[in-house]
């Protein structure tokens, strides 16, 4: 059985189209978890009419406590043997579940993965993962994940249950998705991917990467910390794909301060993250793995120019 986990909160108006894409997939061997996270609008009431015409349909209720803490609810409560996530504004398409279920099966693989169609407004990306095939070691799986060459999040994946499915999320931050994978990625000894954009991830602006630009946005150097130094504590040889990882954090937080128009009022947060970039240069400038774009940015922010940081937001926008 595939457990399918969606965490749903005040979803009344994308949660019926969720649930529909699950219930028309080819692989038919599943249930449907779906945790009401405290909405104060019409989602328990949709997903109530599942529940009544199909036994596969299951709603849970909790006090709003966050999408972390929904999806634990959910891993607590599951009963397959593996499990994928799902969010409830998003959609699947109709055989990505018999697609990831065939290649674990057939690599017996920890973990099966496809791509992802970004959907925003009339726009569609396809994000496919970089890697075709089984990865068999814990180091190359580790370095594809520093390196971003899966397709974002927890979505879009297939997890065996009795090698992950211990594993939470941890509650009250945000990049949470990031750090539970990080320990996903090094508990697991092989993973399979494929190219096919089975996940539909519809993009809209009050997400965290589209919303404004506030201190709760630091939570990501905090998870990048703590990866890093759970990474470096299992002797993995990974510095140069360390280094991308940390910039990729850093720049995100300089660009996210540079966008929102005040980045010199953010200058008690940017100051340390230049120095790194200061102290790091060279490194940076030599690392393969870092893009042109990347060096360039770091250059920018390094030179502490105003004038190039403000025009480096507005091309970005």
């Amino acid at each position: 059985m595939v457990s399918v986990i969606i965490p749903a909160y005040n979803a009344e108006k994308t949660i019926e189209n969720c649930i529909e894409s699950i219930l028309k997939q080819t692989y038919q061997n599943i249930e449907v978890i779906i945790i009401d996270d405290g909405s104060i609008d019409k989602t328990s009431e949709i997903v109530e009419k599942y529940v009544q015409t199909d036994p596969r349909v299951i709603l849970l209720h909790k006090e709003n406590g966050g999408q972390s803490s929904a999806r634990n609810l959910g891993l607590e409560r599951m009963s397959g043997n593996l499990f994928l996530y799902v969010d409830s504004d998003d959609e699947i398409m109709s055989e990505m579940i018999a697609d990831l279920y065939a290649q674990i099966v057939k690599t017996n693989s920890d973990i099966s993965m496809c791509g992802m169609l970004y959907r925003a407004g009339r726009k569609e990306v396809r994000k496919y993962c970089e890697i075709e095939g089984l990865i068999l070691t814990r180091e190359e799986i580790v370095r594809s994940f520093l390196l971003e060459k899966f397709a974002f999040g927890p979505m879009c994946k297939l997890f065996r249950t009795e090698k992950v499915g211990s594993i939470r999320f941890k509650e009250g931050i945000i990049f949470e998705d990031v750090e539970y994978l990080s320990r996903v990625y090094l508990t697991s000894n092989s993973v399979s991917c494929c190219s096919y954009p089975g996940y539909i991830y519809y993009v809209r602006n009050g997400s965290t990467i589209h919303s404004k630009f506030d201190e709760k946005k630091l939570d990501l150097l905090k998870v990048t910390d703590l990866i890093i130094k759970r990474i470096i504590s299992e002797n993995l040889f990974c510095d140069k794909e360390i280094l991308l990882f940390t910039l990729n954090s850093y720049l995100s937080i300089l660009l996210m301060a540079a966008d929102s128009g005040k980045y010199r009022n953010y200058s008690d947060i940017c100051e340390p993250l230049v120095a790194w970039l200061r102290e790091n240069q060279d490194r940076i400038k030599e690392n393969k793995f870092i893009s042109k774009r990347q060096k360039v940015y770091t250059k920018i922010f390094i030179s502490d120019n105003s004038f190039l940081i403000y025009l480096l937001a507005s091309m970005r926008r």
